[in-house]
């Protein structure tokens, strides 16, 4: 590569990053303000039916609250509802065994405004979003390694799926801060 072309390249990429910086760009995986922290701990999160619910809630709030846990100030509440575990065969031989396995794991996510309420004095849902992970398992001649494989993709996939629910909210929060609706 000629010096001329690393020259312009390194000219391209500075006028990149300007003008990323300009717009309002900030990065979504920074370290989190102490306001974005506060803003976590007003979002109670209301229980989750079944053992992939119980712990879905779990990992929610280490990733939301840490240890400082939730405040007394409750703005908002999440709800989780419709989390399903879906399988579907993927690698089928000819005689019909199935070798691999491919796990959804999807739930609804709505965000309740306790502050404002509807006609019906419900409160105000602010975001709703449906959260969706895909993985696979091998199935494997060992019914127990087989189990266990099965309950470690679905760790990871809630893992996943908590992740997504905390993303979503981190933006919501944010827009909130800055006042756009």
């Amino acid at each position: 590569m000629s010096l001329f072309k690393r020259l312009f390249a390194v000219f391209f990429c500075t006028l990149l990053l300007a003008t990323a910086a300009g717009c309002g760009f900030s990065p979504l995986y920074a370290v989190r303000t102490q306001t974005s922290v506060e803003a976590f701990r007003t979002i109670t999160i209301a229980n989750i039916p079944e053992r992939a619910g119980q712990q879905l809630r779990n990992l929610l709030i280490d990733k939301m609250y840490g240890s400082a846990g939730l405040s007394g100030q409750n703005r908002y509440r999440l709800v989780i509802t419709n989390l399903q575990e879906q399988e579907t065969s993927l690698g089928v031989q000819k005689d019909a065994t199935v070798t691999r396995i491919q796990l959804r794991v999807s739930g609804d996510l709505a965000l309740h405004d306790l502050q404002n309420t509807d006609a019906d004095g419900n409160p105000v849902v602010v975001l709703q979003r449906h959260l969706r992970v895909l993985n696979s398992y091998n199935v494997l001649d060992n019914l127990y390694a087989t189990r266990i494989s099965r309950q470690n993709i679905l760790n990871v996939s809630l893992n996943e799926l908590s992740d997504q629910a905390v993303t979503e909210l981190s933006l919501f929060l944010k827009r909130q801060e800055k006042g756009v609706k």
